[in-house]
């Protein structure tokens, strides 16, 4: 048991989950073939969403402007969080993402989320960002399945178990309180279900 709760902040991990909603995107969407898709967007999701910023991650904690890979300290989320909504615009802005207009607002409402909880730093106001890109996930995935009209019922039940898989873990570890937790999940659904208004 302490094991799956731990393995929980990893399989989960922030860094993670936008790429988890580009192939899950591919592998649902019936329009275009999947092979077109992932050879027009795989280099810059994957440059943009995991390799520059694990680059950055890395680089800060060697210099120790961050604690751990989680960044729990609230004052040490500034430098992370702004240098990744930075990768995201850049995504959004270089990507190739016109023939995929979902995953595109799902950039975007990942940027809000991400740029949300910035600003709530500042105010000294501490989020899970865990909890906040598995919810922003589960939305999008529901969303999917209106928009195509598919019945996704399995992937909208794993990733509700996913969410309170993150939410037991992160309790676990003793990185959030429950109010932490609720407010991740707020600003991670929030702008994906504003979103949708523009695609579905």
């Amino acid at each position: 048991m302490n094991f799956l709760l731990r393995l929980g902040s990893y399989v989960f991990h922030p860094l993670l989950l936008p790429i988890v909603g580009w192939l899950l995107y591919i592998a649902i969407q019936p329009i275009h073939p999947w092979t077109i898709l992932v050879s027009l967007s795989y280099k810059d999701i994957l440059l943009f969403t995991l390799i520059i910023p694990a680059l950055v991650w890395t680089y800060l904690k060697l210099r120790k402007k961050i604690s751990n890979w989680d960044v729990t300290e609230t004052n040490q989320r500034i430098i992370p969080l702004l240098l990744y909504a930075v990768c995201l615009i850049a995504l959004l802005v270089l990507g190739k993402l016109d023939y995929m207009l979902p995953l595109k607002a799902f950039i975007y409402g990942t940027l809000t989320s991400v740029l949300t909880a910035w600003l709530l730093v500042l105010l000294k106001v501490k989020a899970s960002l865990h909890q906040m890109a598995i919810s922003a996930l589960l939305i999008f995935i529901i969303c999917l399945s209106i928009y195509f009209k598919i019945n996704l019922l399995l992937y909208i039940a794993v990733l509700i178990l996913a969410n309170g898989w993150v939410a037991s873990s992160r309790l676990y570890l003793k990185r959030h309180t429950p109010t932490e937790l609720i407010l991740g999940f707020i600003i991670g659904a929030i702008p994906q279900l504003y979103l949708v208004s523009y695609w579905l």
